[in-house]
Parts: C-alpha cells; structure tokens; sequence
C-alpha cells in the first residue's frame, strides 16, 4: 500500500479547528493492518491503479475502487463499479453515502476505519492498536500480525504467479565455553532478529513466541533460499557464534497449488519440518522442506565433535538415508530410537496414518527394506555395535535390541551376519 505525492494543495482550510480534525483512514484488516493514511485531496481514489491517490495492491482490489469526496462539512464515499463492491458499516453502498467518525469501510477483503481526531487522538489510537501487531522486545510483526497478514500474502503470490517459502526458525543458545557470551532470552530475540532480516532478508520477519520465527518470501527461488539458510547456519559464517538456529520450510513454487486452507497448513508444515531438523541434530545438522523432500544439510563440525563424544548410537541405517519422503523418514527416526520395542507393523502404520500396505509399499520404495527387515537390520546392527565396543554379554545385548532370549537373538544374528554373536565379538578383536 502506498500513498501517491500530493500533486495539488490540500482542501482543508488553515483555520485551527481543521488542522486539528485530521481525516484518516485506518487499516484494520488486510496485509496493511496498522496503517495510517491522511486523507490529502478530494477527490480521493482509492484501487490497484497506480494513478490512485491510495494505492491498494491486492487481488481483492478493482483498478479504481472507490473515491472520497469533501463537500462542506461532510465526507462521502462512493464505489466506482468495482468488482467486489464497497460497504460501509457492513453495508454495501450504491451511489455516495456519507462516513462519518469510526465508521468501517470494507474495499474487498482490506477494511479501514474512518478516522476524525486530533492528532493527538490518533496517536494514542495507533500506538493501543499496533500494540496488538507488534513483538514488545524486537519490535517485530508478532503472531496475530501474521495471522492477519499471511491470508493476502498467499492472495497475491496467487494472482501474480510468484512462489511461496515459509520458514519456521528456532534461535537458540550456541556452544559458547565463556558463560559471560550467553545471552539473555530479551537480548538472543533481538540479536537474533538483527541476524535473521539481514542474511534470510525475507519480505516479512515475524516473532510468533519466545524461541520461534516465521519468515515470508514471495517470488524467490530455492537456490537463494538455500544460500541464505547455509550462510545463516553455518560454522564461520554467523556473525554471532553465541546463537544457533534451526529451519524448518513449506513452500508452494506452483502459484497454481495455492489453496485457501494454505493459511494453516503452510505453518503446520513449516513447523513439522522444523521438528524433523531438531530431532537430526547429531552428527549432521539438517533442514528440510515440508512437501516430504528432503532440502539440504550444512555439516556441522562442532556438532560432529561433540557427538562423536558421546556413548550413543546413531544408525548408519539413518544417517545414509537419501530418499526424499519425509513421512517415511519420520517414521525411520521413530523406529531408531525404539528398536527395543515389541513392534507391530499394524500399529506402527495406524500411528503415522498409513494403511498396512501402503506403509509397506511406500517403506520399501524409500528404503529398499519392507518395514519388517529394516526393524531387523536396525537391531543387529545396534547389537555389533555393542558387540564390538564393549563387554557386555550376549544375553544382555540381546534383550536391549528386543529380542527376549539369547536362542532366539542368535539365530536371528547368524542369519544375517553368517556366524554367531560370539564369533562376530572375537574376529572383531
């Protein structure tokens, strides 16, 4: 939204009374929620052309909407045969009708409160409302901005063919040794904002709570999306080493797959994915699209270190994982850390909303694996791995990996390894 130069003097006249009763409009819903515009002339068109005095760039909007005119004391309105009409307190208008102070003025989905106070009024007004809109510490868009907002982003990405990326991001502590470089939650969300707009640089940066972001892009590609996310993650490319962030993305590159109920399950998808990327950060730091593909992953040296430190386990099953079915790989995820477990693929299928078959169709398409094997190859790898690093004995090992005795373990183990527990512990020292 913007508002064209004032090409002609103002009609109000110089008298004290009229410099004080300032005519504004004030946006209360649409993706300009919060601001204000003088109404400077009359007449005053308001539309998507870009001769209107009141530029409104939205799908929503005709090429001249609506127009404003003064005739003595009075403000009227008038719809010029847009396509989605003008109301006025709820009200659609044909012919000029007049507004007076706090009516509601609906141009398509954008709606206005029509304002006469003093300017003293009106900045109390604003502050109280933007209020609601902004983030008190970053001073950011908050969550109820991008509830409000995010609706005409998908509106417009639609009606001019651009693509959509929603990134969820969570900030968090780095792996700082000097307790004096740990930051404060108030200073990490401001530090982190600062970072955030200047290498993602996205459209709009939201703070939907205390850890969380949502950043918005409009008409940019992957590669770019790529680079800025491997610039923002990085080791010895962040600025601030004290803050890690962690990336989660839905996007939408067909303007055509665009949806109304997009609204919700974009942040739903973006927020899933960023639960995947936590749940992977041990040897390798991951971020992934929504739209079950995988996107990418940065190495993350200090995480390496520092997992390789570590007792546990991870499965090579796992991190060797190069498909891009994001469903299957959660399910992966699940069954690497409860392999242990009495596990049923009828249960395992009704717990990630599968059909049995389709579960064990789509698992082994991803994996190479039906559901079954790979649970088998998750626990014998899992039992050479104890076999091999440490003294426990057989029995014992057997039951950590599910298998409640030691017959029923090696029988299982020398059908896939060729040789018993105990012979696989000895060649291995």
């Amino acid at each position: 939204m913007r508002t064209q130069p004032v090409e002609r003097e103002s009609y109000f006249e110089d008298s004290e009374e009229r410099v004080l009763e300032l005519p504004q409009l004030f946006c209360i819903k649409g993706p300009f929620s919060g601001s204000v515009t003088t109404v400077y002339t009359s007449p005053f068109v308001l539309g998507r052309g870009e001769d209107c005095h009141l530029v409104l760039d939205d799908v929503s909007i005709s090429r001249n909407h609506a127009r404003i005119t003064v005739e003595g004391d009075q403000y009227l309105i008038e719809d010029l045969e847009s396509t989605n009409g003008t109301l006025v307190n709820g009200t659609r208008i044909n012919g000029l009708q007049k507004v007076t102070h706090n009516d509601v003025i609906l141009l398509g989905s954008i709606a206005f409160k029509f304002i006469r106070k003093t300017s003293v009024e009106l900045e109390a007004f604003q502050e109280n409302t933007l209020l609601a809109y902004q983030d008190r510490v970053t001073g950011d868009n908050n969550g109820a901005a991008f509830d409000r907002y995010f609706p005409y982003l998908l509106n417009k990405a639609k009606a001019h063919s651009l693509s959509v990326h929603l990134l969820a991001v969570e900030v968090g502590q780095g792996e700082s040794e000097n307790p004096k470089k740990r930051l404060n939650s108030e200073a990490l969300a401001v530090k982190a904002s600062g970072i955030l707009k200047k290498i993602l640089a996205p459209e709009t940066l939201y703070k939907a709570d205390h850890t969380r972001f949502l950043a918005t892009f409009l008409g940019v590609d992957n590669e770019t999306i790529h680079n800025r996310i491997l610039r923002l993650c990085s080791p010895g490319t962040n600025p601030v080493s004290e803050i890690e962030f962690t990336v989660g993305i839905a996007r939408r590159e067909d303007a055509q797959d665009i949806r109304s109920t997009d609204v919700t399950t974009l942040l739903s998808e973006a927020d899933k994915a960023l639960g995947l990327a936590q749940s992977t950060g041990g040897q390798v730091f991951r971020y992934f699209l929504s739209n079950d593909k995988f996107f990418g992953e940065i190495p993350s040296p200090g995480r390496m270190e520092k997992a390789q430190q570590q007792p546990h386990f991870t499965s090579q099953l796992l991190v060797a994982t190069e498909h891009n079915d994001l469903k299957i790989y959660q399910v992966q995820k699940w069954l690497d850390e409860n392999y242990h477990m009495a596990l049923h693929i009828a249960a395992l299928a009704k717990q990630f909303y599968f059909g049995e078959r389709n579960l064990n169709k789509r698992f082994k398409k991803a994996t190479g694996y039906s559901p079954k094997d790979y649970i088998q190859k998750l626990r014998m790898e899992r039992a050479c791995y104890y076999l091999e690093n440490t003294g426990l004995p057989v029995i014992t090992i057997a039951q950590s990996v599910g298998y409640s005795d030691a017959a029923a373990f090696s029988k299982a183990f020398r059908k896939v390894k060729g040789l018993s527990p105990k012979a696989y512990r000895t060649g291995c020292r």
